[in-house]
């Protein structure tokens, strides 16, 4: 072969686009999917096995948090809301349905002033009792309205001054405003005390078992 016919040979071997072996080729590399990463390399196998592990931990965290919800309870416990106008220590003030707290509990709102009908969340709350029916003054007497003043500014409920003094009505009818206020501030000082008189004397004559003690001296005390 002459030297110009193996120039030529080259030359053309030299721009002829060379096909790579099919063993040998390179697949193009598919956007990173779930499971895959832009450095590991990203076959359908590899893809299918991402899906599947994908697929597992959904599932698995399915599970789980139905487990979490089976442990919980079905409803979970909330304090009941009260009305203040059933508890034995709301004094309603001159206006309708608006009072204080004998208990000095705080008011959200209006001033430490409470309605008798909202409803709310109090751990003081004790029903009012059914206190037995004696002698009342007539609500339009001098010693209705004096005592229902003098309840409203020592903040004792109405209800109970008149179960506790309904034995000593006229005794009290007698008294000045001020001798009135005197007493029912003794009253307030002692009201624990008293207040478990009046229950034991609720009990007694509501046909109860306890035995009804009269103390000679807390009974002078409260009308003195």
């Amino acid at each position: 072969m002459g030297i110009d016919a193996l120039l030529d040979r080259l030359e053309r071997r030299a721009v002829t686009a060379v096909t790579p072996d099919p063993a040998a080729a390179v697949t193009p590399m598919p956007a990173p999917c779930l499971g895959c990463t832009s450095v590991t390399s990203a076959t359908a196998a590899s893809h299918e096995r991402a899906l599947a592990g994908a697929q597992v931990t959904a599932e698995t965290a399915g599970v789980a948090e139905n487990a979490v919800g089976d442990t919980l309870p079905d409803r979970v416990p909330v304090a009941a809301r009260v009305r203040c106008g059933d508890c034995r220590h709301f004094v309603e003030m001159k206006y309708p349905r608006l009072g204080r707290c004998a208990l000095d509990q705080p008011a959200p709102e209006r001033g430490g002033l409470f309605w008798a009908a909202d409803l709310r969340v109090c751990a003081a709350f004790e029903p009012r009792p059914h206190w037995p029916i004696g002698a009342r003054p007539d609500s339009s007497s001098r010693l209705h309205a004096w005592l229902r003043e003098v309840s409203i500014e020592t903040v004792v409920p109405l209800d109970e001054l008149l179960a506790f003094y309904q034995d000593d009505l006229d005794a009290l009818a007698a008294f000045s405003l001020d001798e009135l206020r005197a007493t029912v501030a003794d009253y307030k000082a002692g009201r624990s005390e008293y207040r478990r008189l009046l229950e034991r004397r609720a009990k007694s004559a509501t046909g109860g078992t306890d035995e009804v003690v009269v103390d000679e001296r807390v009974a002078t005390r409260a009308v003195a």
